[in-house]
């Protein structure tokens, strides 16, 4: 390679000459001004040139693709860095799941301009760093050299005012979600389209899909969208792989060996939980809804509606990490009504929250309902357990083993037990409101990532704090003891 002169006319000429968008001049300037500076060796491989030119063919696209194989690198990052310094596509837009998401994406991008001399001394705004912020180049924008713009928003962020040339959403659907995949692909729609229209701008949808209910999944429906999937597996019979320079064959069958067949069809095939491996029926739940009833604040409004309870209940399940990559804290409550019927009356689900900001989401929440059994977690309130013994609050205690005995419950037996529930139209869900729908949705998404895989529980896609506090609830008014009990599923 020659050396890399940045004011040099050869250089220049060189750089120029990458300008004409082909997949030829596309992998000549990752090659020449990107690969020497990434953290991993650069390897190209063979779907590259099609990744690239799908972008050049179709305004609108939608990419499944596995975990590890590049996508985010290709599209999110070098394709962007690519139209911006050529000035291709003026004015573009990164999105992905979270704002932290987001970002790293973004840093990811900024990183080639701190590192690579040409990038750096040509298009780099004067006195941008990592730890400056300019108006010219921060975490939600920057502006090169060339004029060329960068804006990085996360799916759930403000998009207004925007008009692009270009967007690529990258994973707007993870474990990571703070919206409901309704809510996610509404806003596509109502926002993120919007932005592309006014400048025919291009969009590229791209993800490794959780569940059937993922907007790649909508996008396929959509025929304006060039949708195409790529297993990690071409053909099985052949051993045939996506990328064999990556993982051949044999990695790949042993990896689906550690993870279990079901995460491996759905983060190496694309191939997400159906109703047909998942153990809650989608139909089962969608009965459950009841769209005269309103969310139930309180043990007032259950009276209002005429109910006739004999037992209320709360689940908490605690997350003890104030990292925004934590799991939910999840309170639940319902009611048993005099028929056996469970009524799920709310939930309320943050991420973050302290010791003390859930022990007053109890105290809260009591004060409201006057609940007859509140369960908690054994293993997740370990650090504060002398606490939640003093605060006067009907808390019981669960524990779980690998069988139903007289001080435990098994986790498998109780999800299943949870199953029955739904298949036997015993459960109610509020769905009068639109903040009804909107909670009915994230329960439905999370009880779906439940299967049974060789007799255990697997969870895919998203972890499920709402359904393991509907089992803490339940089975808590069940099993009450003198002594109480602290539900600990095993994860």
């Amino acid at each position: 390679m020659l050396l890399m002169l940045p004011n040099n006319p050869i250089e220049t000429a060189l750089f120029e000459s990458f300008k004409e968008p082909t997949y030829e001049n596309f992998i000549g300037f990752v090659k020449r001004y990107l690969a020497p500076y990434m953290e991993q060796e650069f390897v190209e491989e063979d779907y590259y040139k099609e990744w690239f030119e799908l972008e050049q063919k179709y305004q609108y696209n939608a990419i499944e693709a596995p975990r590890g194989h590049s996508k985010s690198e290709n599209f999110t990052v070098w394709f962007t860095i690519y139209y911006a310094v050529y000035d291709l596509k003026h004015e573009q837009i990164i999105s992905s799941v979270s704002g932290d998401q987001t970002n790293e994406l973004f840093d990811r991008i900024k990183y080639f301009f701190y590192v690579s001399p040409y990038l750096n001394r040509n298009f780099k705004p004067e006195g941008a760093d990592k730890n400056v912020s300019l108006s010219s180049w921060n975490s939600k924008k920057i502006v090169l050299k060339n004029d060329a713009v960068i804006h990085a928003r996360s799916i759930a962020g403000k998009w207004r005012g925007l008009h692009v040339d270009r967007i690529v959403c990258d994973d707007i659907i993870t474990e990571d979600s703070t919206l409901s995949d309704k809510q996610t692909i509404n806003k596509f729609y109502s926002a993120v389209f919007n932005c592309s229209t006014a400048k025919k701008g291009s969009i590229t949808v791209i993800g490794t899909p959780l569940r059937y209910s993922d907007i790649l999944f909508d996008l396929k429906a959509n025929k304006q969208f060039n949708f195409k999937v790529y297993p990690a597996i071409l053909n099985f019979e052949e051993r045939k792989v996506l990328s064999p320079k990556r993982k051949s064959f044999d990695e790949l069958m042993r990896i689906k060996e550690t993870i279990g067949s079901l995460r491996f069809q759905c983060e190496f095939m694309l191939n997400p939980i159906d109703d047909h491996s998942s153990i809650f029926k989608r139909a089962w739940l969608r009965r459950a809804r009841n769209e005269s009833i309103e969310l139930i604040r309180n043990r007032r409004e259950l009276q209002q509606y005429g109910f006739e309870v004999t037992s209320i209940m709360c689940g908490a399940d605690f997350a003890f990490s104030e990292r925004k990559s934590a799991n939910y804290s999840v309170f639940l409550t319902l009611a048993r009504l005099t028929d056996g019927r469970l009524l799920l009356c709310d939930f309320f689900r943050k991420k973050g929250m302290t010791g003390q900001q859930q022990i007053d989401k109890l105290r809260e929440l009591h004060s409201a309902y006057d609940y007859d059994v509140m369960a908690l977690e054994e293993n997740s309130i370990m650090a504060i357990s002398r606490d939640i013994k003093n605060i006067g609050l009907p808390i019981k205690t669960l524990r779980t083993g690998t069988r139903d005995t007289d001080v435990s419950i098994s986790k498998t037996n109780a999800i299943l037990r949870m199953t029955t529930w739904f298949e036997n139209n015993q459960v109610v869900i509020p769905y009068a409101s639109e903040e009804a729908k909107e909670k009915y949705e994230l329960l439905e998404q999370e009880f779906l990532s439940f299967a049974l895989e060789d007799g255990k529980i697997t969870e895919i896609g998203v972890h499920p704090d709402i359904p393991i506090a509907f089992v803490y609830a339940a089975e808590a008014v069940k099993r009450t003891t003198p002594t109480g009990f602290v539900t600990s599923i095993v994860r």
